[in-house]
């Protein structure tokens, strides 16, 4: 028998039947996310706990970005940080670093290290292989509050331009009104202030997930007061489980610098000395919390 070849118009309208057009709050932050993506230094500074009973860890995760997509391959880091409830010093538990050529890994915990080339000698400026594989390698090798990190940057400068893609899948954001304040559903107010959009701030809250919350704060730049616009300011995440008959909440806030100060951001690799006793890996080994 013959196969039966439709017209191709019939099999594009076939395919968008499963598809439905961005919202308008997806489009907001869509907009955001493009115009994140316009600037060579990013900060993206993660702050928030770890609360297992009344057993509370703060967590951080500092990370950085510098490059633009027409020059040399992109630097990167991503420094993972805890505080246990009797401790009074950051911890550093991880760390991510990309120095233009290779994403080098670090575990302290374990004691490894690992490093996975992007980019070699010779490679030309605004080669998207290996601005695309830098950006791979460290969203590979991400984990925990800090892959949320890794996944931005890799949404900002992977491919052509940037593409924002659902953070809660089967959840649709919608955009949070001026009045009255909103808490958070899942975080409470001792813990995180309720929203309170401004005209140069909108909060877009995704719905209906009883345990878990993700809100995208963007900002109004005003640098230029005739043509604003707008930009990915904040993410915000709360999630409610039980880990060992204990009820648990894991909450954060990142912030987002656009006029970085890169002052704190490693983008050369560990010398001999600090790894001294480190095992080497064959590749980027992510670790599970």
């Amino acid at each position: 028998m013959r196969p039966i070849l439709l017209p191709f118009a019939v099999l594009a309208s076939a395919c968008a039947l499963g598809q439905t057009a961005p919202t308008p709050a997806e489009d907001a932050i869509t907009t955001a996310h493009r115009q994140l993506s316009t600037y060579e230094n990013l900060s993206m500074i993660l702050d928030g706990t770890d609360r297992v009973g009344d057993v509370v860890t703060r967590i951080r995760v500092e990370g950085y970005f510098s490059g633009r997509r027409d020059g040399p391959a992109p630097k990167l880091n991503l420094a993972f940080y805890e505080m246990g409830p009797t401790e009074t010093a950051w911890r550093k538990t991880y760390e991510i670093v990309g120095d233009g050529r290779s994403i080098w890994t670090y575990n302290g915990s374990r004691r490894e290290y690992s490093a996975a080339v992007y980019s070699r000698p010779g490679t030309p400026a605004g080669n998207e292989a290996a601005r695309n594989a830098a950006l791979f390698g460290a969203d590979k090798s991400a984990f925990g509050p800090g892959a949320y990190i890794s996944r931005l940057m890799r949404e900002l400068f992977s491919g052509p331009e940037a593409r924002y893609r659902n953070w809660m899948p089967a959840r649709t954001p919608y955009q949070l009104p001026v009045a009255p304040p909103t808490q958070d559903p899942v975080v409470p107010a001792d813990i995180r202030p309720p929203y309170q959009p401004t005209a140069e701030e909108e909060y877009y809250l995704y719905d209906g997930s009883p345990r878990r919350s993700m809100v995208m704060v963007r900002r109004q730049d005003s640098t230029d007061p005739d043509v604003p616009v707008w930009y990915l300011s904040s993410v915000k995440f709360g999630e409610r489980s039980t880990l060992r008959g204990q009820p648990r909440l894991v909450e954060w806030s990142m912030n987002i610098q656009t006029a970085a100060d890169l002052t704190n951001a490693r983008f050369t690799a560990y010398a001999p000395g600090e790894i001294a006793g480190y095992r080497a890996v064959v590749a980027p080994r992510p670790v599970k919390n």
